[in-house]
Order: C-alpha cells, then sequence, then structure tokens
C-alpha cells in the first residue's frame, strides 16, 4: 500500500510539473514547440520505461534476464517501468490534445 501512496505522490509532482511547464511555455514560445516539447518529454519517459523493462531485446535475452534476476529485482524493475510510462502519459496526451485542436484549426 505504501508503495502505491509514493506512487501516486510522483504521479501528481508530475502532473502539476507538466501544467506548469505547458503554462509556462504556452505564454513563451508558439503552439507547435509547446506540443513538441511535449510529445519529446512523453517519448523520452515512454522510452526510458521500455529500456528498463527490458521490452527493447530479443526473447533469448529477456528469458536470460528473467533466470538471472530475483524476485525482488524484477519487482522493483516492474516499479520503475510503470512509474516511467505514468510520467510520460501525461505529456502525450497534451501533445495528442495539441495535435486535434492544431489540425482541427488548420483543416477547417
Amino acid at each position: 500500500m505504501e508503495g502505491m501512496v509514493a506512487l501516486s505522490k510522483w504521479v501528481l509532482i508530475n502532473f502539476i510539473l507538466c501544467l506548469a511547464v505547458n503554462i509556462t511555455l504556452i505564454a513563451i514560445v508558439e503552439m507547435d514547440t509547446v506540443r513538441n516539447v511535449n510529445f519529446g518529454v512523453g517519448i523520452l519517459f515512454i522510452m526510458l520505461g521500455a529500456i528498463v523493462s527490458g521490452f527493447l531485446v530479443s526473447g533469448d535475452r529477456i528469458r536470460a534476464n528473467y533466470h538471472s534476476s530475483t524476485p525482488e529485482d524484477r519487482e522493483q524493475q516492474r516499479k520503475w517501468t510503470g512509474l516511467l510510462f505514468l510520467l510520460g502519459l501525461p505529456y502525450m496526451i497534451i501533445a495528442i490534445v495539441m495535435y486535434m485542436i492544431g489540425s482541427s484549426y488548420t483543416h477547417s
């Protein structure tokens, strides 16, 4: 249970930071730049999560890593993978929404 509290604390801090960064960027630069920054940060977190999870390796490497790690290591790996994906999610959602809003203005 304490792990979920710590995880939700990190997600909440990231969400507030994401909003603050976006409000600041919207006031300073163009909307396309804000969308690209959000997309880049979201992809960065998601790729880090994929690297930590071992998703980007072949099957024989996955089996070798599974058998050479302890259950505690695998639990830690799952925790970090989930956290990194959740940290990237708000940025990707904002980038997608900004893309949809921007494309609706250009096609109307």
